[in-house]
């Protein structure tokens, strides 16, 4: 019995079975990866039952208790990744043979829409503007940590975001420049005073909000100690927490544009409390990018030209 389980071999057909898995894996659950597949619960369930008994293992718990991949199903999850991967790049390149664009290009960012220079609305539209594209997209909102994670592994193939600390296999190109400064809103001890110059010792000893629980590198010395009360990795979950009255938070200017426009947030005036930062481009540092992935890079350069915004620049030992 054990010498065949072990002369047991992934088979072609064997490949939409790790493609239901994976949709699952990700949805966090049967239910939620329906719409994603198109197919019934009873349908998933039957394909995933199929191939776990197939191979004898077991890739997830799911019942009343909630769903969980088991350990051998995280082992699976990772290796079906990578073979997805390099099947998806092959369909691409052999497309592109005869002229053509196929598969799914995956991009992640963290929401900046708002800003004038944030041109991916235009790139997406220059894209599928091409001739012979039949390229889908998959578009997902993440914090950065996630972006950074996901682009490693080969699950997202373009990432936007401000990213401090460089990992190792990724590749980065500076897009464009935001300016990050401290908030609060209607109902915070500050409110009435934000017009007014304030020192960070003036401020330090009220509740703040943080992307992480360490204070980000360009912060005023004096704030470095500081221990956030509240931890948001999204610029949505931070505002929110702003908003709430209670907490001082760091956000982009022109993402709370609006709020302050309405007299819902103030920024707290002290030239040492307002940042700019560089918002990055990453890549999956590997020998040959995907087609869909360097002719998705041109047009999004190509569409910060017609803007008449900064192009993405590769960073050099970043």
């Amino acid at each position: 019995m054990g010498a065949a389980k072990g002369a047991m071999r992934v088979q072609l057909t064997d490949l939409k079975s790790l493609q239901v898995f994976m949709a699952v894996a990700e949805s966090g659950g049967l239910s939620a990866a329906q719409g994603k597949l198109h197919c019934s619960l009873s349908q998933i369930s039957a394909i995933l039952n199929g191939f776990e008994k197939r191979f004898g293992v077991k890739l997830c718990e799911r019942g009343r208790s909630g769903f969980a991949l088991t350990e051998d199903g995280k082992r699976v999850y990772e290796s079906s990744a990578s073979i997805l991967e390099k099947f998806s790049s092959l369909e691409s390149e052999l497309s592109s043979m005869h002229g053509s664009l196929t598969g799914c290009l995956r991009i992640a960012t963290i929401g900046d829409i708002m800003h004038r220079e944030f041109v991916l609305p235009q790139a997406i539209d220059r894209f599928l503007s091409r001739r012979d594209n039949h390229a889908e997209i998959s578009l997902e909102n993440a914090n950065h940590e996630r972006i950074l994670s996901e682009v490693a592994a080969g699950h997202v193939h373009v990432g936007f975001g401000h990213f401090p600390v460089k990992q190792q296999g990724l590749i980065f190109y500076d897009s464009h420049k935001e300016t990050v400064s401290l908030y609060c809103s209607r109902g915070h001890p500050l409110f009435r005073a934000a017009g007014a110059s304030l020192s960070v010792e003036q401020i330090v000893h009220f509740d703040f909000v943080f992307r992480t629980a360490t204070p980000a590198d360009y912060f005023p010395p004096q704030m470095r100690a500081i221990k956030p009360r509240a931890i948001a990795s999204t610029q949505e979950a931070r505002a929110l927490l702003v908003l709430s009255g209670r907490f001082l938070g760091f956000l982009p200017d022109h993402f709370v544009a609006a709020r302050v426009a309405s007299g819902e947030m103030r920024r707290v005036c002290s030239e040492s409390l307002t940042f700019e930062v560089n918002s990055e481009i990453v890549l999956r540092d590997i020998k040959a990018q995907p087609l869909l992935v360097r002719k998705f890079i041109e047009d999004y350069t190509m569409a910060a030209l017609e803007a008449h915004v900064p192009v993405p620049r590769l960073k050099v030992g970043g």
